[in-house]
């Protein structure tokens, strides 16, 4: 698999250290260069971040830059429940739509909330909100999430949203879709 390079070539590639500390990703964030920033986002969130990295994280999960919300998203997935301030930022920006009306970091966001607090009242209405995204990719996700979450309300709208698509689905997805669903229930009824 290819590194996304930002569009850097070789030599620029090297002035990007193979580990980024903190003070690297705060210097980077707030510089003016912002062809950098992909790079050491990448590489930051590839490892398990320290809790002092958090206010930067929750600073990049609102950038107008998906690519550096969705790294961002990733290391705070890692913190779990040690990241419970950044919930807000989350949400923000799970909800945030780009000029075609897609969510793009979505999945990332979601799934650091679930990891964060999968019971934080404010995740399924989030999910319910993007119920109609016809891409598998965050159907998939607003389904791991509910099946996660485990409330009736959370398996009901699961039940919603896998019946809406399960014809558009391929023969994997109706697959793991079945599966998911069917899971969550027994869950739910044991």
């Amino acid at each position: 698999m290819v590194a996304d390079t930002g569009g850097l070539c070789r030599s620029c590639q090297k002035n990007v250290p193979k580990q980024v500390e903190l003070r690297d990703l705060i210097a980077c964030l707030r510089g003016k260069d912002k062809r950098y920033r992909g790079i050491y986002f990448d590489r930051f969130c590839k490892r398990q971040p320290p809790v002092e990295a958090l206010p930067i994280l929750r600073e990049a999960v609102l950038q107008d830059d998906h690519y550096l919300v969705k790294c961002a998203a990733i290391a705070i997935r890692k913190l779990k429940g040690k990241a419970r301030e950044a919930i807000p930022d989350l949400l923000t920006a799970a909800a945030h739509v780009d000029a075609m009306g897609m969510p793009q970091s979505y999945c990332e966001c979601l799934a650091a909330l679930i990891a964060i607090d999968k019971h934080h009242p404010a995740i399924v209405p989030l999910i319910r909100q993007f119920r109609r995204l016809d891409n598998w990719h965050p159907i998939s996700s607003s389904l791991e999430a509910l099946a996660a979450i485990g409330t009736v309300e959370a398996v009901d709208l699961m039940k919603e949203i896998h019946d809406q698509w399960h014809p558009e689905f391929s023969q994997t997805q109706r697959r793991i879709a079945d599966k998911v669903l069917s899971e969550a229930k027994a869950r739910l009824q044991a």
